[in-house]
């Protein structure tokens, strides 16, 4: 099995980035690190694909006043139906059930690959 040292960051330019992480920090300091904040949240996604995945987002994002939305986090978050877009950076890890861990390389090339595919339909 491929070693766990990567997550898939969508920036608020909406972009999306496979990144190398490091295996010797807890998946919520390279969070931090990825995002720029000190508070994090753990979203679900709506779409299939977030099966097995969850976003990690700056929880206090709006109360600095970020207005950026991340529209592809948004839509993977469902934001048209709970009415509350997501602002700033996001990153994607592995949901392992009772435990949060970071993406194998495999899992990190696949998912930045339909997260690409998938960006034009978010930002409309």
């Amino acid at each position: 099995m491929s070693e766990r040292k990567f997550a898939v960051k969508l920036t608020e330019g909406q972009s999306v980035e496979f990144t190398r992480c490091d295996p010797t920090l807890e998946v919520f300091d390279n969070a931090r690190r990825l995002i720029g904040c000190d508070m994090i949240e753990i979203i679900h996604m709506r779409e299939n694909i977030g099966k097995g995945f969850v976003m990690l987002v700056d929880e206090e994002a709006k109360l600095k006043g970020n207005r950026n939305i991340n529209c592809i986090a948004s839509h993977l978050y469902g934001s048209q139906k709970h009415g509350d877009p997501l602002v700033g950076h996001v990153v994607i890890v592995a949901d392992a059930g009772d435990e949060l861990q970071l993406l194998t390389s495999e899992e990190a090339s696949r998912l930045t690959f339909i997260l690409k595919y998938m960006r034009d339909a978010s930002v409309e």
